[in-house]
């Protein structure tokens, strides 16, 4: 009977430590969504699903690979026996694992992760300002180079427009002077 007590508290000892193990793994996928900019709270606009596909994608994740452990940790501990005390003590050592270094390391992870947004937004604005000065510059010589184009090109199709507009009136006035026959716009036969 002792033996089994000192089991039976070994293998609540060791779901402690799986929770705490829980605990780590979740931190580890909680950190990539930080990584990934991936904000938990509820999405707003059409954006959102892409968020919560995300989320919901970490999630099952993390309840796969918990599943899989516990099935190993009863097969290993309790020859394979789902015990009660075995699930508590695995929810026990998550709760207090998320409740206090979890909380702390994600409070570590959210302030590196704004510096380094910080540090990319400089550096960004950084390299965009050669590129806005060139953009400038490119505009405005790609603006005199294009400008005489652009008024040969448009005079060409103005003159071609003309051409297309007269032949149009010669052959409206062509169809008007058959209908009439021989008879001259001034009603007098010619």
């Amino acid at each position: 009977m002792e033996v089994s007590m000192v089991g039976q508290a070994a293998s609540f000892a060791a779901s402690l430590v799986l929770g705490v193990l829980y605990g780590i793994l979740y931190d580890v996928i909680r950190f990539t969504r930080v990584l990934l900019c991936v904000d938990v709270r509820p999405p707003r606009g059409r954006r959102g699903w892409v968020r919560s596909f995300i989320v919901a994608l970490g999630d099952l994740l993390f309840f796969a690979v918990a599943a899989v452990l516990m099935c190993v940790f009863f097969f290993v501990t309790n020859n394979g026996e789902v015990r009660g005390f075995a699930l508590l003590g695995a929810f026990c050592g998550f709760l207090v694992y998320y409740n206090t270094v979890g909380r702390l390391f994600i409070a570590v992870c959210e302030t590196v992760a704004a510096w380094v947004k910080r540090g990319l937004r400089c550096l960004a604005r950084l390299l965009w300002l050669p590129l806005r000065f060139l953009g400038r510059h490119l505009r405005a010589f790609a603006g005199k180079i294009a400008k005489p184009i652009v008024s040969r090109v448009s005079a060409w199709y103005n003159k071609k427009k003309e051409a297309k507009l007269e032949k149009k009136r010669k052959r409206r006035a062509k169809r008007r002077m058959e209908r009439c026959g021989d008879v001259c716009r001034n009603g007098t036969e010619g």
